[in-house]
């Protein structure tokens, strides 16, 4: 008997399922995705050596159908000609509005492979000379939605070199002595929030067969420093000038057709770059706790021109600046002996022969 009602009650659970998979497939498709929300994703940043600048604004899109297919469609994720992207420069003092620029459509610039499109990307292109004792607002508006997006940011300046010191007059040279501590001081710039230091290093080879080939840069990087806003100076960490050398022998094949290498030339670069772009660093520097939730950092608003209504916006506004220092060649002797002569990199036949 107690047999007899389990069967009936399984029997009623199948008629019940079966019940409701036909009323579904009588039914349209549904989708599990909410209302669309159109969300704009900038990204600008302004050096103060250029005189060109681009802005890059992509868009959200939605699909029930392959998110890897849509994503390659231009019309998914950029807005094409379908908005205005200008730039208003203001007195940091009096806040007056001096000039608007325009920035137009470029797609002068492929973009390299990934999940989006490419290499056919649209930019917004706009020539501006950036001045330090002004500020700046990115705006993009969408007549379609009457979207107001923008970003404010200030310029940040370039630095000076106080060590290594440099010669007035040519040759110009670096001096890198073997086995002895290294560092690099430098002014701080207006704005700035952090900095990278890099040396890159240029060399030529002369083959057997006479010909030659310009080579590099090898890359030395030297760190960077951040949060610093107060101080007046800056100085990376004391490093082994040795480093040097062993980082150019860690760069070059050794190469049995080569008769010999010389030095082509050398170049301190100091990047330096706004609070926005640090902030944005740290919002996705990488985690190490058990927790990989990450805060989303943006310094940009969005709203509806008429109604005030806020909406929705990612990415930065920032601005950046990249100081360069040129050497002719390692100085003598201490430097250019190493390279000749020391541990690291004698096998690699430099001279000072050109």
């Amino acid at each position: 008997m107690e047999f007899r009602k389990n069967q009936r009650k399984k029997c009623e659970i199948v008629l019940i399922l079966l019940s409701v998979l036909t009323i579904m497939a009588c039914q349209k498709p549904f989708s599990i995705n909410a209302e669309y929300e159109d969300i704009p994703i900038v990204y600008a940043v302004f050096n103060i050596s250029d005189s060109t600048h681009y802005i890059k604004v992509y868009k959200s899109f939605l699909t029930d159908g392959n998110v890897k297919e849509e994503a390659q469609k231009l019309s998914s994720i950029s807005y094409i000609d379908s908005i205005d992207v200008y730039v208003e420069e203001y007195n940091s003092i009096t806040h007056k509005l001096l000039r608007v620029v325009n920035f137009d459509t470029t797609t002068a610039i492929p973009k390299d492979s990934g999940y989006f499109l490419y290499p056919t990307q649209i930019l917004y292109k706009g020539n501006i000379s950036l001045n330090k004792n002004n500020y700046y607002k990115v705006k993009i508006y969408n007549p379609y939605t009457d979207k107001m997006v923008e970003g404010e940011v200030s310029v940040v300046d370039t630095v000076n070199l106080l060590y290594p010191k440099r010669n007035i007059n040519p040759p110009i040279l670096l001096s890198l002595p073997y086995n002895t501590d290294m560092y690099v001081e430098y002014t701080t710039a207006p704005n700035a929030y952090m900095y990278f230091v890099k040396v890159y290093y240029y060399y030529t080879q002369i083959m057997l067969d006479s010909t030659m080939q310009s080579k590099g840069p090898i890359v030395w990087d030297l760190g960077s420093v951040d949060g610093t806003v107060s101080l007046k100076t800056l100085k990376t960490n004391y490093v082994k000038s040795d480093m040097f050398f062993r980082n150019i022998a860690n760069n070059i094949k050794d190469d049995s057709l080569v008769a010999k290498r010389y030095t082509d030339s050398l170049i301190i670069e100091i990047t330096s770059m706004s609070e926005s772009i640090y902030k944005y660093v740290l919002a996705n520097k990488p985690s190490s706790s058990i927790n990989q939730e990450k805060g989303i950092y943006t310094n940009l608003q969005a709203y509806n021109v008429n109604t005030n209504e806020k909406h929705t916006v990612y990415g930065i506004v920032g601005a950046k600046s990249i100081t360069r220092f040129y050497y002719n060649d390692l100085a003598t002797p201490g430097s250019r002996d190493s390279l000749f002569y020391g541990a690291h990199t004698k096998h690699l036949r430099f001279t000072d022969i050109h």
